[in-house]
């Protein structure tokens, strides 16, 4: 019996053995894919299992949804048990599905749709039913690519003179008109129409563009009138109404000046739920140093853009660079296409239009897009889904917070609500350089930032460092770029690149001659300390010798470097209008009695023309004029002013008058009026032109007019607006229209 047992279990083991080297038997679903599948839609509980050919290939064929033949495969559930060694491979039974390209003829112009990726997004999803108002100058509500995409007030019945909803309006059936203080916010001007098609345009309706939703709630809210003008007034009653109405997104194509209402109506905004999408304005300016409302203020559910062209750079609106997309590395969020953007019209056109005002509505709509696909979102969330997911643009580096475009697939195919927002900018002072990251942004809700890690590309010798700032000195000027990536504490990254030009250090030049262009440069060579008088070179002529002057001139660049400007001046006396600024060597070289004698280097620096007429700047340290200065408390700086007055009144007897406000001064809020008296003391103005003291009195006006205004080290850090002037014989007083922005750092 016991020899039995043991053959038993010799034999069990065995077969045991056998089955196992045979088979791997196991369900479907717990067999790996061919690929990783997790980007794509799959048809639930349902696989394609490819069997290899040959008899020993098992095929569960009764528990097959479908066969297919031709590929000796089925389609199977998970819960099928199969024989994984007869198995070529599996995969899961993917959701296919048409590509949503719309029949609108004019599709093919809206470069800027597809440049944020927008094609691939409407797979996903192609409208929205979040109510997006419109602050603008009203839209045509019956442009056919937009009357069925209009928000018509649910609790108004259209013309019976009543207002039936209570909202205080009567008859608001589209929004209202706050411009005429009526109910009909049709567009009479252009501009809130051709925002709104870019939002919403009806999509697939074989009319037309289409915009970013092809279906939406769009309400109508104007404030401007006909010119293209309203007030902050009317825009506070346009935002009131849009906060009454629940409205979820603002869309706002228009700024200017700012003031504390506008400014607490936002935060009222806020307060309800409501995002708010401003445009960053169109003056080529930096907007952390010259604000522009309401894209400038600094409530969290404002969303601030600027405008790109179709090569993702900065956009340009005007040849002479006057008029292009405002930036800022505070101030502006991120870029969206704004360049020749072609959208619906009034009175059933349709035309191109630029300006950040174009950009603000497509960031408008994919903020839509997301509010819809996600309808648990808070604005905070939308706002940081969108500002994670642009993509990256080195032309935008250090212009904005994000440094990037627009991208409405990766907005909507993001799988976290947020994630880390790097933000870089570098100062260079010298041939020192700080990289600053403290801007940079955790965007998940509850995160925050664990790590700061900056690269410089093409430093070699620069190891990778950490912190929020990192200082380099470098040892040869260039342009660098250093890369921060930023992680958080779920280990997500977020990354920006900024870049920065390290210009040689150079001792002060004392030029020869310096002012603004025109200036004109007069020598003589023999006065240039030869040692050879003319008489000297004219007595050798007479003794058989040739006498020759020779004047070469080259131009300074960034990196010390002196680059001949053309042709050489073969005069003894020098005469020359210099147009361009920068700073210039002339050098003569005299041939007088068979001597060739190189004299000495003349210096000539010339300024930027700040104005057609009158115009301030200041010269720090013999640097060129500018009306944008940075500087540190503890440098020591050599200030001159330059005043170009009206031609009338050169050479009369005028005093010059220097003041300044210091707008944090005493307090955040409100801004100090200051005066320079005849010893450069600061005295405390009161803001009348009658009390204005004198800087520098009585002095005969020149063209350009030159002031020494200070010398030595700042006293208080801070930020200072600086105007010059001057005064005439009559009274009347003279001065610049627009400020020298001087900030003193700590």
């Amino acid at each position: 019996m016991k020899l039995t047992i043991t053959r038993f279990l010799l034999t069990s083991l065995f077969l045991a053995t056998s089955l196992k080297i045979q088979a791997d038997i196991k369900r479907v679903d717990e067999i790996g894919f061919r690929a990783d599948t997790s980007e794509f839609d799959t048809v639930e509980n349902q696989y394609i299992i490819k069997f290899k050919s040959g008899a020993d290939a098992v095929m569960p064929v009764k528990e097959a949804m479908t066969s297919f033949p031709y590929l000796n495969a089925l389609l199977l559930t998970g819960e099928v048990l199969i024989d994984t060694e007869a198995v070529e491979y599996i995969e899961p039974n993917y959701i296919l599905k048409a590509d949503n390209i719309p029949n609108d003829p004019e599709f093919p112009k809206l470069w800027g749709l597809q440049k944020i990726g927008i094609e691939p997004s409407w797979d996903r999803i192609t409208g929205s039913d979040i109510l997006i108002a419109v602050i603008d100058s009203g839209i045509d509500y019956t442009h056919p690519d937009l009357v069925v995409n209009m928000w018509q007030n649910p609790g108004e019945i259209p013309g019976n003179g009543l207002d039936d909803d209570g909202n205080g309006y009567v008859d608001d059936v589209y929004g209202y008109d706050f411009a005429n203080i009526d109910n009909d916010p049709f567009d009479d001007f252009f501009h809130g129409t051709h925002c709104a098609g870019i939002i919403a345009a009806v999509g697939n309706n074989a009319t037309g563009v289409v915009g970013v939703n092809w279906s939406a709630k769009l309400m109508a809210l104007k404030f401007m009138g006909s010119n293209g003008y309203g007030d902050t007034a009317k825009a506070i009653s346009a935002i009131e109404y849009a906060i009454n109405m629940k409205a979820k997104i603002i869309s706002n194509s228009w700024g200017g000046g700012g003031g504390q209402a506008l400014k607490e109506v936002i935060q009222v905004a806020k307060d309800n739920g409501i995002l708010f999408i401003a445009a960053a304005g169109n003056q080529s300016k930096d907007i952390d140093k010259f604000p522009h409302y309401p894209a400038s203020y600094d409530s969290d559910n404002i969303i601030s853009v600027a405008a790109t062209n179709a090569n993702d750079g900065l956009a340009l609106f005007s040849e002479d660079g006057t008029m292009g997309s405002n930036y800022g590395a505070i101030s502006v969020d991120l870029a969206a296409p704004g360049v020749e953007i072609y959208s619906t019209l009034p009175n059933n056109t349709y035309g191109p239009q630029q300006g950040t005002s174009m950009a603000t509505p497509y960031v408008t709509g994919v903020a839509a897009l997301i509010w819809a696909a996600n309808p648990t979102f808070t604005y905070q969330q939308v706002k940081d889904r969108i500002l994670a997911t642009v993509e990256l643009v080195p032309a935008l580096t250090g212009k904005m917070v994000t440094g990037g475009r627009l991208n409405a697939y990766q907005a909507l195919t993001a799988t976290s609500t947020g994630l880390p927002v790097a933000s870089c900018t570098a100062t260079a002072k010298d041939m020192q350089v700080t990289f600053d990251g403290s801007a940079s942004r955790d965007t998940n809700e509850g995160g925050y930032l664990i790590s700061y890690r900056w690269t410089v590309s093409n430093q070699a010798d620069t190891a990778p460092a950490s912190g929020q700032t990192m200082v380099i000195d470098f040892s040869t000027p260039g342009i660098y770029e250093a890369t921060l990536t930023v992680t958080d504490n779920d280990n997500l990254t977020g990354e920006a690149k900024c870049s920065v030009k390290v210009p040689p250090v150079e001792e002060p030049i004392a030029a020869d001659v310096i002012g603004s262009a025109p200036l004109t440069a007069n020598f003589d060579v023999f006065g240039a300390d030869f040692g050879v008088s003319e008489a000297e070179a004219t007595s050798c002529e007479s003794e058989g010798s040739t006498t020759t002057c020779t004047w070469t001139i080259c131009k300074m660049d960034n990196f010390g470097n002196c680059i001949p400007t053309g042709e050489a001046k073969e005069e003894c006396k020098f005469l020359e209008m210099f147009d361009a600024e920068g700073t210039y060597k002339v050098t003569p070289t005299l041939t007088a009695c068979e001597k060739i004698i190189s004299g000495e280097k003349r210096t000539v620096k010339v300024l930027p023309t700040l104005g057609r007429s009158f115009a301030g700047g200041i010269s720090v340290n013999q640097g060129s004029y500018q009306t944008d200065v940075k500087q540190q408390l503890t440098d020591e700086v050599d200030i001159i002013g330059e005043i170009k007055p009206v031609p009338t009144h050169v050479s009369q007897l005028v005093d010059i008058v220097v003041y300044a406000l210091y707008p944090q001064y005493p307090t955040p809020e409100t801004g100090t009026w200051f005066m320079l008296d005849s010893a450069g003391a600061p005295l405390v103005w009161d803001g009348n032109p009658a009390n204005l003291v004198a800087f520098k009195p009585q002095i005969p006006l020149t063209y350009p007019h030159l002031v020494s205004m200070y010398k030595g080290q700042f006293v208080l850090p801070g930020h200072l607006l600086v105007y010059l002037g001057y005064r005439l014989p009559d009274g009347t007083l003279v001065n610049s229209n627009n400020p020298i922005d001087i900030m003193i750092n700590q």
